[in-house]
């Protein structure tokens, strides 16, 4: 690990809860796998959540373009992906490109995140199939998206935000 890692976990307590809690999940996920786990992360950015996990990371993301998302700092800019390249260790792959354009094996996943992502995709169905054709049979879709019902969408990015029977429809 290098030394940016070591001190991004030590920070660890510090955080806020949700932020652990993703973390942790995904490390308990991957711990209870096979070793040489393939992990894509979809919408990554920086991937905060993958980092200290023992798996091989994909990250994937658009570049930051439209001026919604540099006022909101989504997407990826070059210096961005230059410093995660400095300070990450288990970076395998990281795309800068949309996802439905991606160039990703079928059936190779063994975890596949999308964490804050789906409320930001305009075809969100189509997204949900394209990520299952990416994963290895008994692979893991972790996701997390606003609560629909407690969260207000005044985000000019989200689409739309999912309640928890929305969200359902649409994974089943």
């Amino acid at each position: 690990m290098k030394i940016f890692e070591y001190l991004y976990l030590l920070g660890q307590p510090c955080m806020p809860y949700h932020k652990v809690k993703i973390r942790n999940d995904l490390k308990s996920l991957v711990n209870k796998l096979h070793s040489n786990v393939e992990l894509l992360d979809i919408g990554a950015r920086k991937s905060h959540y993958t980092i200290g996990i023992n798996a091989k990371v994909w990250l994937l993301d658009r570049s930051r373009e439209t001026k919604v998302q540099k006022h909101l700092g989504l997407g990826v800019t070059d210096e961005g992906l230059a410093q995660l390249q400095k300070r990450r260790s288990n970076v395998k792959e990281y795309f800068v490109q949309d996802f439905f354009d991606a160039n990703l094996p079928k059936n190779y996943f063994d975890v596949i995140t999308a964490i804050e992502v789906l409320e930001h995709i305009r075809n969100d169905r189509l997204f949900i199939e394209k990520t299952y054709q990416l994963l290895k049979p008994n692979g893991v879709f972790y996701l997390t998206t606003p609560n629909g019902i407690t969260i207000e969408n005044r985000n000019p990015d989200h689409m739309r935000h999912y309640t928890k029977d929305s969200l359902g429809d649409l994974l089943c």
